[in-house]
């Protein structure tokens, strides 16, 4: 097992990483196509911008690949590297903590600088779904929250099952 310090440094690396594809990629497709994010925005937003198009479904589709190839090779490449540190034997605690701490790096970021900052309390106009501009409260800080929150039990789980992969191939 690698010591605590060298897991985190190397976690929080891999995490800033991931932290700006993905920010960047969902602030890419807001401004391409806000509405492939109508399904994360609170229920008052979802009745005001209307159901998603054909398009936008196809667009949500493109972009759910596009951060499955983020997460394969960034998760990828960050176990990689602590199988290349702890000598080539990778741990199921290592492989698992590591995961979830990248994971939370950009569930942080997310939260505070996606969801807090920018949608809650600058609101660019690019972040506005069309039809739902108008609405005043786009969830406020306790709705994005809870996503949080929500992030974190998803975090937990994706970690345990990317480490139990890493194991079984390294």
């Amino acid at each position: 097992m690698l010591p605590f310090s060298t897991l985190l440094s190397h976690s929080l690396l891999y995490g800033t990483l991931l932290s700006a594809l993905m920010s960047a990629l969902i602030l890419g497709t807001l401004a391409w196509r806000p509405m492939i994010w109508v399904g994360d925005a609170p229920p008052e937003v979802r009745a005001a911008a209307g159901p998603m198009s054909a398009a936008d479904r196809r667009a949500k589709r493109l972009a759910g690949g596009v951060m499955l190839v983020i997460l394969v090779a960034v998760f990828g490449a960050a176990l990689a590297g602590l199988a290349r540190q702890s000598g080539g034997a990778l741990t199921f605690a290592d492989a698992a903590t590591s995961i979830f701490l990248i994971y939370m790096t950009f569930n942080v970021v997310d939260l505070v600088l996606i969801d807090w900052v920018l949608l809650v309390r600058l609101r660019p106009r690019f972040m506005l779904l069309p039809g739902a501009e108008h609405v005043a409260d786009y969830g406020g800080y306790a709705y994005h929250f809870r996503a949080f929150l929500k992030g974190t039990l998803g975090g937990v789980a994706l970690s345990v099952i990317v480490a139990l992969m890493a194991v079984l191939i390294w």
